[in-house]
């Protein structure tokens, strides 16, 4: 005998919600949730000149001085050419001023000073900086911001200086970013040392030139011209720039044979 049952309509319902529920669960994704990283900040740094081998700074602070402490620094060495990439990742998110250094005749870790490249995103940072953070870096995602910068002004005069000394007079002549010295022209007035007594000229030069590193240079040279002569006078001449830039001083030393001649220099831009 043949039987037959049928569900009650509420069992019907209830267990379509049952294979519903099944469903909804199996189309879940069960894997770990997304973490999206903090931006990344990229753009070029174009530079007044070369500065091959140069530190390049990229900062991103809450004002323009760096002196009280900056939000976050990304450095590299300046390539071939007037222009740096640069890329700075996991940057927080936040608005930010945004300046750039080259140091190309101070140290890197110091302050920037005459002769370096500086700038600032969105403005001019000497004549015209943003009166306001305005590099905005999203949560997430990337952002560009280029920036042009210039040269430090400084204190340090280019052009030629003269100097006077025991041995007589010299002149140096100081490149236009006052970066390198890249000519000495020394003039020997009846200078005595050792057995020998020197009078006459000669001029050295070197391209880039004799580094002027925080305000300090120093120059060697050999006083003996004859290639063919194997004795050596080595002279070196060594200081600094003082004040305003519109004075300069230091020492020198020599040796002639077995003896051994020093002395001082002062100097002041030529025409000045």
């Amino acid at each position: 005998m043949k039987t037959s049952a049928s569900l009650h309509p509420k069992w019907f319902l209830l267990l379509a919600g049952f294979f519903w529920l099944f469903l909804a669960d199996c189309s879940k994704d069960n894997s770990e949730p997304v973490v999206e990283e903090p931006a990344t900040v990229s753009g070029t740094l174009s530079l007044p000149a070369e500065a091959g081998g140069s530190t390049w700074a990229v900062i991103f602070d809450d004002d323009l001085d760096g002196d009280n402490g900056t939000k976050l620094i990304e450095s590299g060495a300046c390539g071939p050419g007037a222009s740096v990439s640069y890329s700075v990742e996991n940057v927080p998110a936040g608005k930010y001023y945004l300046y750039a250094i080259v140091y190309v005749a101070n140290e890197f870790g110091n302050p920037p000073g005459p002769g370096d490249y500086i700038g600032v995103y969105g403005g001019d940072f000497f004549d015209n900086p943003p009166n306001q953070p305005n590099a905005v870096v999203p949560s997430t995602g990337k952002v560009t911001f280029n920036i042009s910068l210039d040269v430090m002004p400084g204190s340090i005069a280019p052009g030629a200086w003269i100097a006077t000394s025991e041995f007589g007079t010299f002149e140096f002549q100081v490149n236009e970013n006052a970066t390198y010295i890249t000519q000495f022209f020394l003039d020997f007035d009846s200078w005595p040392c050792g057995i020998s007594t020197f009078n006459g000229s000669m001029t050295v030069s070197s391209e880039p030139g004799w580094a002027i590193i925080d305000g300090r240079f120093e120059f060697s040279t050999d006083l003996n011209p004859d290639p063919f002569d194997p004795e050596s006078m080595p002279m070196t001449i060594r200081g600094g720039f003082e004040g305003n830039g519109t004075l300069a001083g230091g020492d020198w030393e020599a040796t002639v044979g077995n003896t051994d001649c020093s002395g001082t220099w002062t100097a002041a831009p030529k025409g000045g």
